[in-house]
Formats: C-alpha cells, structure tokens, sequence
C-alpha cells in the first residue's frame, strides 16, 4: 500500500489523490488481500447531527465485527475529543449489552498504519458502484459485505 500512494511524500494513500491507473493499482491490491470488507452505511444523515449517526454506525459495526469473532477494530484516528466519543460508543455497547466480546477498539494514525487506508478506497468504490460506475466494483464485491442502518 505504501508504494501506492501518490504523492509518495504524502502522509497516507487517499483516492482523491490518485490518477485512474494508480486507482486500478489499488483497488487490485485491495481485491488481492486476504480480508473481507464490512461497510456500514447510515442514511439519512441530518449534517447537524453526524456524530450520531458515527455513533449509530459503530455501533452496528461492534456487533457485526463481535459476530466475525474480531478481537481488534482499528479505526482512524481524530481529534481527541472525537477518539473518546468513539470510546465511549464501545463502553456503552458494552454496558447494555450490545456486545459482550473483548473486542477493543484503537485509534490509529492513517500516517503509521496502511491498513486504515483501505476504509477510504472501498468507500470511494462503494460510492462509484452506487453512481452507476461499476468500474471497481466487481473486484470487491465477493469480499464485500455492506449493511445498510435506517437513522430515522
């Protein structure tokens, strides 16, 4: 992944920073590993209030990660105050019973860590194939697996 990344002197590998034929590159990587890819989408989303959705949405993932057996999430980290939103998502999932796994969840620098660059190439994919640009998408649809949260 690292050697994908364009410029090569940027922090992380980002798609809207990429040309078409690197994008191909790296969504073939991103086809080849081994891994299946969760993605948990939460519609409508008011703009006043996105933490709650995030929140909504992590939630959902905790379980569907907790059901694979996940023992580590790693999630991109944010602002500090943010990260302990996250944290206090997994604290309450935990205390009502949402999980019950020892799932933890660490923040990670997208800087230090080329696996959390693979969130963003398979939402850049995902919201190609949802435009009507299948041009990606068949590489990922067998290791995609993709729920859908109502936040009304």
């Amino acid at each position: 992944m690292r050697a994908l990344r364009r410029p090569v002197t940027a922090p992380k590998l980002h798609w809207a920073d990429l040309q078409e034929p690197d994008r191909a590159k790296v969504v073939q990587v991103v086809a080849e590993l081994r891994a299946e890819y969760l993605v948990v989408v939460g519609t409508p989303v008011d703009l006043r209030r996105q933490e709650r959705a995030r929140r909504k949405c992590l939630e959902r993932m905790l379980e569907h990660l907790q059901s694979w057996n996940v023992g580590l999430y790693l999630l991109e980290q944010r602002t500090e105050l943010l990260n302990k939103k996250d944290m206090n998502t997994v604290n309450a999932a935990r205390q009502s019973r949402r999980i019950t796994g020892s799932i933890r969840l660490e923040h990670v620098a997208p800087s230090t860590e080329p696996l959390a660059w693979v969130a963003d190439v398979i939402a850049a994919v995902r919201a190609r194939a949802k435009s009507g640009r299948k041009d990606y998408g068949e590489l990922l649809q067998d290791k995609l697996v993709e729920d859908e949260l109502d936040l009304l």
